[in-house]
């Protein structure tokens, strides 16, 4: 997936919870029971997606 973000110009930031507990606390917070999950954000909504869901993804960044 991050080829495929680099690839269509979308900006992410990856966060690894094994190296910061704030990152492991987060996605605790967000209801998530195992990595991956997704936050996508722009000015007006945030959507969330728990686990590896491609389409899902696909369909909301429309690539």
């Amino acid at each position: 997936m991050r080829k495929r973000l680099k690839e269509n110009g979308i900006e992410f930031e990856e966060r690894d919870i094994r190296k910061d507990d704030q990152y492991l606390q987060e996605l605790i917070e967000l209801g998530a029971a195992a990595t991956p999950a997704t936050i996508i954000k722009d000015e007006n909504s945030e959507e969330v997606i728990l686990g590896f869901d491609q389409a899902k993804l696909a369909q909301i960044l429309g690539i």
